[in-house]
């Protein structure tokens, strides 16, 4: 009697997954840097993709987090090929070895600049 309640569950859940609610996921890590996809709803806001590059690097004491909208294709490798540089929605850096607790820079083309935080490189 199990085994059809569990077949009948995974149906479901494999029927409702494009539904779902999309989460932040780290798709890649490569050495140090993590790269990470927040839902295409959340990317337009600062405060969500700051933390979500924090909290992809959360408990490393050298960790650098790069983030993109879920709604692009999947950057791979390292370095991410040129295109994704100008998707990109911010990024992350901490290197508690050289003093460095958390230093956040963003896409100023995608964002209002804010003088607390960085323009990433290419964005200004």
């Amino acid at each position: 009697m199990k085994r059809p309640t569990f077949a009948l569950l995974g149906l479901l859940l494999t029927l409702s997954a494009p539904h779902a609610l999309a989460q932040d996921a780290v798709i890649g890590r490569y050495g140090h840097h993590v790269y990470v996809m927040v839902p295409t709803d959340k990317a337009g806001n600062r405060a969500y993709v700051q933390r979500a590059a924090a909290n992809a690097c959360e408990g490393k004491s050298l960790c650098h987090a790069s983030v993109w909208a879920e709604s692009l294709d999947r950057p791979e490798g390292a370095p991410p090929h040129p295109r994704y540089e100008e998707n990109k929605l911010a990024a992350f850096q901490r290197n508690r070895n050289a003093g460095v607790e958390a230093s956040h820079s963003i896409n100023c083309r995608l964002f209002a600049r804010d003088i607390n935080v960085p323009c990433l490189a290419g964005t200004e």
